[in-house]
C-alpha cells in the first residue's frame, strides 16, 4: 500500500498542544508519514514531547514553498493562530499546490481572524476543511459564515 504523507504545522503553544495527541495517534499508523513543521512556541512543545520536527521560525515564503514542494505531501494539517503566522502561509501554499488543507481550531474565539490577513476578515487562508472541538463551536462558525 502507498504511504500517505502529511505535513503538520503549528506556531502557537495552544495549537501545538491540540495537535500532539493527533500526531501521536497518526504516528502509530505505518502507512502515514508525518513531516512536522513548527515555529516559535510550538518548537518547545515539540521538544518536550520528543518529536522530530523542522524549525521553520525564520523561513520566508519562498523557502517554505520549496520545502513543501520537495516534501510533496498528500495533505497539510495545521492548527490556527491569529495575526501573521506560519499556518496561514502553509495553508496558502497548500492551496497553490493543490494539496488538501485541514485546520483544527483549539479556542472558540476570533474565527475569522484565524483565516484572514491582519485587520481584515478576508478569509484568504481558509483551508478546505476545518475541525472544531464541539457542537457550540460548529454552530458559531456556521453563524459567522463558514460552511
Amino acid at each position: 500500500m502507498k504511504t500517505t504523507k502529511i505535513i503538520v504545522s503549528a506556531q502557537d503553544i495552544g495549537g501545538c498542544n491540540v495537535l500532539i495527541p493527533i500526531i501521536n495517534e497518526l504516528k502509530t499508523d505505518n502507512l502515514i508519514q508525518l513531516v512536522l513543521l513548527f515555529s516559535d512556541g510550538s518548537c518547545e512543545i515539540a521538544k518536550r514531547n520528543g518529536l522530530d520536527y523542522i524549525d521553520i521560525t525564520k523561513l520566508q515564503y519562498d523557502e517554505l514553498l520549496n520545502l513543501i514542494t520537495n516534501e510533496s505531501p498528500n495533505l497539510i494539517f495545521t492548527s490556527t493562530s491569529t495575526g501573521e503566522c506560519c499556518e496561514k502561509i502553509i495553508t496558502l501554499i497548500g492551496k497553490e499546490l493543490n494539496i488538501k488543507t485541514v485546520a483544527i481550531i483549539d479556542h472558540g474565539a476570533h474565527y475569522k481572524h484565524r483565516f484572514s490577513d491582519v485587520n481584515t476578515e478576508n478569509l484568504k487562508y481558509t483551508p478546505d476543511y476545518i475541525l472544531v472541538t464541539d457542537q457550540r463551536m460548529k454552530n458559531d462558525m456556521i453563524k459567522y459564515g463558514f460552511d
